[in-house]
């Protein structure tokens, strides 16, 4: 790495000489291209840092977040399936995945150096190599796209599954048609430990029974009621596999307490 680092930056010196002495014939290099010039030969080393295997683009696990809608609902309530006559009866039942994300683990963070609060590689932004959208490789069965819809999850975006792939699948070094085959499959097994029907209220503790050690709830308090309400649960997994064995999610403020309503 620190090789390929250190040729980077010597071509950049080499190009900011050469731009340097042609202004010379030329006349005073003006202010901005002074900087244009020096923001090309940090981005050459940072082009060089990247061929490294750890570069900004990987990650180290997988996150499968899901909805528990109802509590979902208690957030978004201006959702048109989070009218009681349009939500799926299996939205009231099972988890309605939000998405499959590349993420890193808590040590992924400290031995890369990457900030305590970054979530994983976000399409646009790091240099990843996913395929264009495609949507005809989405969920097809109505079963599957109850498990990971891709349609009445937002009102921002009405094509969920082309959001949630530009976003975050084409960072996930797999197939569209793998991924989103992958977040149907994974949600299906989380929700498999669930009671049906659920209960209306639970203690935090058998709700992470219920869902696993590994899993990481997340709630929504309401201020006027005081009201615990379950809002989602991520589940992470060894990115060998693709995905592989679940691990502990990258540590997340405690949002759930006491008794939790569902």
């Amino acid at each position: 790495m620190w090789a390929s680092f250190a040729l980077a930056l010597h071509s950049a010196a080499l190009l900011l000489c050469a731009v340097t002495a042609d202004a010379t014939f030329q006349g005073s290099v003006p202010h901005n291209d002074s900087i244009t010039v020096f923001k090309n030969a940090r981005e050459l080393a940072a082009d060089a840092a990247q061929a490294d295997p750890f570069k900004s683009a990987d990650f180290d696990i997988f996150v499968l977040s899901a909805y528990w809608w109802p509590g979902h609902c208690r957030v978004s309530s201006d959702i048109a399936k989070c009218a009681p006559s349009a939500m799926p009866k299996q939205w009231k039942e099972k988890l309605v995945v939000h998405g499959l994300w590349p993420s890193y683990s808590d040590t992924f963070k400290k031995q890369n150096n990457i900030a305590p609060a970054a979530q994983g590689p976000i399409g646009g932004e790091q240099p990843c190599t996913g395929k264009a959208y495609d949507a005809s490789q989405v969920p097809k069965p109505p079963t599957d796209d109850l498990v990971f819809p891709g349609t009445g999850v937002s009102n921002k975006n009405p094509d969920f599954y082309k959001y949630q792939w530009e976003k975050h699948g084409v960072c996930a070094q797999i197939s569209q048609e793998k991924y989103f085959e992958q977040a149907v499959t994974i949600a299906r097994a989380a929700t498999k430990a669930m009671p049906q029907p659920m209960p209306q209220t639970a203690t935090v503790e058998v709700l992470q029974k219920m869902f696993g050690p590994q899993a990481q709830l997340t709630c929504h308090r309401d201020r006027k009621t005081n009201t615990v309400y379950l809002w989602f649960v991520n589940f992470c997994y060894k990115r060998k596999g693709l995905p592989g064995g679940a691990v502990d999610c990258p540590s997340a403020p405690t949002t759930c307490s006491g008794t939790v309503t569902l």
